[in-house]
């Protein structure tokens, strides 16, 4: 995503340009990091619940954005 934005690892002031390649090479981290990692590269967050079974009527739900 990083790159698609256009921004570079030395752009982004918030974090180490090796803790950006360690950040984007994991498969799990802390929402609130992700959400800082996207603010640096210009984007944000949004966290949908939705029922797996579509033959309930309940809508999606937007649990969080950011």
């Amino acid at each position: 995503m990083r790159k698609q934005m256009g921004v570079k690892q030395e752009d982004i002031q918030a974090f180490t340009q090796s803790g950006i390649s360690k950040l984007e090479s994991r498969k799990d981290m802390k929402i609130s990091t992700l959400v800082e990692y996207l603010h640096n590269i210009g984007m944000g967050l949004e966290i949908k619940a939705y029922p797996k079974k579509r033959k309930h009527k309940l809508d999606e739900v937007v649990l969080l954005k950011m």
